[in-house]
């Protein structure tokens, strides 16, 4: 490990893995791979690090990760923050406990609400896609309420049929419908009658009370691409399939890991992924017919956030040792990137058109990174300033023919 010049930083390995570590906040970030590493330098004005490898290669790696991925405070340290929801261009993050749920411009690192309340105690929030209206839910009483996401002006409140806790809220991709997961408490650690309430958003209506099989508690629920069918997700691995329009269950079947949390859809609709704290599973399923398929294995506690590239990709959230985000290539079953966040207890959230990933944690640090492959392409030209030399390129790409990346550098 080193020490930056003219920075609170220092530079290390892990693994085969070459990361900083920023002194003041704690925050460690990913800088690349270096499986080999012999020797690790710093530059004097501390804009980079060297490494050597057994390979007879020396590499400069650029430090400034804000070319490529961004973070900015949302809390003070140790109170704590969540990404929750992101739409393209604001999220909603909600207090440690959620105590108070607030709107982030992510351009501007600025808030755009003031604080928000949804009830005696918080619970999960929402964000539409256009991001103009934000909602929160009580964890005690399930109380929803809807604010203009701007001014924190309240649009709607919302009251369950019954006083059950909330643990999970969502938007429908078009913003019409919002959905409560809710679960209640008959004992010290034994939750059961999960229903999932859809709203209309607009006019606060309850259009349907959907009740977990098994009388099992909800954890999470998310809505199919075309908006029609509705994923519930329970205590004990169960999993159902919902007909919004026509108000009944379609199928429902239990996942081999009796912590199953999330379920999500692929863009395409044909897949959705479950995963939990049974740890090192995330499970695929053919979305029309319940039956299962191949599935991603890690290690510690995994669970999917979200799908990108065209279903591709899929990000996966790791609750091990420390939090990670794992990227995964979905049709090879490969993993192909891992992120850092700083903090244990950590959420993160996707946009709905799949260009950016968000994390917080209780750190009050939240990080921000683009997903398109052009974006990660502009961020390293950026940092490299120039081309790959021929003998560069044939030494590392001899199988490909020798191109231009970097168009504007030399």
């Amino acid at each position: 490990m080193i020490w930056v010049p003219h920075t609170q930083s220092v530079v290390g390995v892990t693994g085969q893995t070459l990361v900083t570590v920023d002194l003041t906040t704690r925050l460690v970030r990913t800088i690349g791979r270096e499986p080999s590493l012999l020797g690790l330098a710093a530059a004097p004005d501390g804009s980079s690090v060297y490494t050597t490898s057994l390979d007879r290669t020396a590499v400069r790696w650029g430090l400034d990760g804000g070319r490529i991925s961004t973070t900015f405070r949302v809390a003070a340290p140790g109170t704590g923050s969540f990404v929750v929801a992101v739409d393209r261009g604001s999220l909603a993050v909600a207090g440690s406990g959620g105590a108070d749920v607030r709107v982030w411009n992510l351009a501007t690192h600025r808030p755009v609400s003031p604080p928000l309340r949804p009830g005696p105690a918080g619970g999960w929030a929402a964000i539409t896609p256009d991001g103009r209206a934000v909602a929160g839910a009580s964890s005690i009483d399930g109380r929803v309420t809807i604010w203009n996401a701007r001014t924190g002006t309240v649009m709607r409140r919302l009251t369950p049929p019954e006083q059950i806790g909330s643990d999970w809220l969502t938007f429908s991709p078009d913003g019409r419908l919002v959905v409560s997961a809710t679960q209640a408490q008959t004992g010290p650690l034994t939750y059961k009658h999960g229903h999932t309430l859809i709203w209309n958003a607009r006019t606060g209506r309850l259009l349907d009370d959907l009740h977990q099989p098994g009388d099992n508690g909800v954890s999470y629920a998310a809505f199919s691409p075309d908006q029609r069918r509705i994923v519930t997700v329970g205590e004990g691995g169960s999993v159902a399939v919902w007909d919004i329009p026509n108000h009944k269950l379609l199928r429902s079947w239990t996942t081999h890991d009796a912590y199953t949390e999330t379920g999500i859809y692929a863009p395409d609709g044909t897949i959705i992924a479950t995963g939990g704290f049974g740890g090192g599973l995330v499970e695929l399923w053919n979305a029309r017919t319940g039956t299962p398929l191949e599935p991603i294995t890690s290690s510690g506690q995994i669970a999917p956030i979200g799908f990108y590239n065209h279903g591709r990709r899929l990000v996966v959230e790791q609750q091990a040792s420390s939090f990670h985000l794992q990227l995964w290539d979905v049709p090879q079953h490969r993993l192909i990137g891992q992120l850092p966040v700083a903090g244990h207890e950590a959420a993160a959230a996707i946009s709905p058109d799949g260009r950016t990933l968000v994390a917080s944690s209780k750190a009050g640090l939240l990080t921000a990174w683009p997903l398109s492959t052009s974006m990660w392409l502009r961020g390293a030209c950026a940092i490299a300033d120039r081309n790959l030399t021929r003998a560069e390129w044939t030494t590392f790409l001899a199988a490909l023919p020798y191109q231009t990346t970097c168009p504007s550098a030399p």
